[in-house]
């Protein structure tokens, strides 16, 4: 890519070819949008490298770290060979604007009836800056890059890839986020990091479950929600609760599970006493649509109930609420709170796809004494009442 030995049409069409299987691979169906497939890692997407863009973007790469080498024979050099490809084209010396808009791909002006002989580091450069939209210019003979909201300087050269890179991959994850269906969901995914950690690595998570959660996310799972799946979907709330209540029992007492406050007419999930507090604290696993609905949550569980309920959430494919962390903190580590997110997030995904399962086959996913996912310590099932406006159709 460096060299410029393939054009990019021949990367565009490696690209075309590994698109299908990397939807096969991911269990998505042709129609489900590239920008998740190709999208910001920590936005929710899976961030695989576009091959064509990566061409274009190593060629620049490569141009500026020539021309900012902290080699001074090797930036003269690269300096020099840059001119004599500017004046070859134009027919005269050229200054820093010249040289900036050479690279940066100019075709107006003296640019539009000149070309070059040969291809060379420069040319291909060029072409590839005006594709990506990259703008150079040059200040006493040192080279700067703008790049949307990017400055990159000579201090800034190993930065370049990454860099722009991450702010492609941004653009894609936003055009996902505002498409009507497919980005319903992936907006609250992208709130949380958390979200997404299995993507890489499949850590906490069945395979079963990578391949069933990027088709649910994104919209595409040929189902709506059903009343037969109420018992079911109680059991997803379930295993939130128990995380909660293990993690609780090492930094205070829980004095209750699921059992009416006396004196107030609220049934919370579990009752906490750290010191001289006690917490009320209610599991919700919302159906993701827009990150309104994770608001509307929070809403409905704090007003107007008094005493205050301290509502944890996590979405029914897998969302984490990042407003979350501000109660978990007060009792869990910063290492232990980061893999309670990862397991909540892992045990919302399985007990979805279980759920869709079982909808579709009628063979049973779970049992009642099924531990949760990379778990081996057991509670007492804890019931919970079914709160019907959060039945999820995946």
């Amino acid at each position: 890519m460096r060299t410029a030995q393939f054009p990019k049409g021949v990367w565009a069409r490696v690209d075309k070819v590994l698109r299908k299987d990397i939807k096969d691979n991911l269990n998505l169906p042709i129609e489900a949008s590239n920008e998740y497939i190709y999208g910001q890692r920590r936005l929710g997407c899976c961030g695989i490298p576009i091959a064509a863009e990566e061409s274009d973007i190593n060629l620049v790469d490569t141009a500026f770290k020539l021309l900012t080498s902290r080699d001074d024979i090797c930036a003269r050099e690269a300096f020099s060979s840059l001119v004599s490809t500017v004046h070859k084209r134009l027919g005269r010396l050229p200054d820093d604007d010249t040289l900036g808009a050479f690279l940066s791909g100019e075709v107006e002006g003296e640019f539009s009836t000149t070309s070059n002989r040969y291809s060379n580091t420069w040319t291909v450069a060029r072409v590839a800056s005006r594709r990506l939209g990259i703008c150079w210019t040059f200040e006493d003979s040192s080279p700067s890059l703008s790049f949307a909201d990017l400055t990159l300087k000579a201090n800034s050269r190993r930065k370049i890839l990454f860099s722009i890179r991450d702010r492609l991959r941004t653009v894609r994850s936003t055009a996902l986020l505002q498409k009507e269906n497919q980005g319903k969901s992936m907006e609250v995914v992208s709130l949380s990091p958390a979200s997404s950690h299995f993507i890489s690595n499949g850590a906490y998570t069945r395979f079963a479950d990578w391949r069933f959660v990027h088709r649910a996310r994104l919209n595409l799972v040929p189902l709506n929600g059903a009343k037969p799946w109420l018992k079911d979907v109680n059991k997803r709330h379930n295993a939130i609760v128990d995380r909660l209540h293990k993690a609780q029992t090492t930094k205070g007492e829980v004095l209750s599970a699921n059992q009416a406050v006396l004196g107030i007419t609220i049934r919370p999930d579990l009752v906490f006493k750290k010191g001289r507090e006690i917490f009320l604290i209610d599991v919700t696993c919302p159906f993701e649509n827009r990150k309104t609905t994770f608001d509307s949550a929070r809403t409905r569980k704090r007003t107007p109930r008094t005493p205050h309920i301290i509502p944890i959430l996590v979405g029914a494919r897998g969302s984490w609420d990042p407003q979350n962390d501000s109660f978990l903190r007060r009792f869990m580590s910063c290492s232990y709170l980061n893999t309670f997110r990862k397991l909540c997030v892992s045990d919302s995904i399985k007990l979805s796809r279980d759920i869709y399962i079982d909808f579709l086959t009628a063979h049973k996913q779970y049992s009642t004494s099924e531990d949760t996912c990379n778990d081996p310590s057991d509670l007492a099932d804890i019931p919970s009442s079914i709160e019907s406006q959060f039945v999820s159709p995946v």
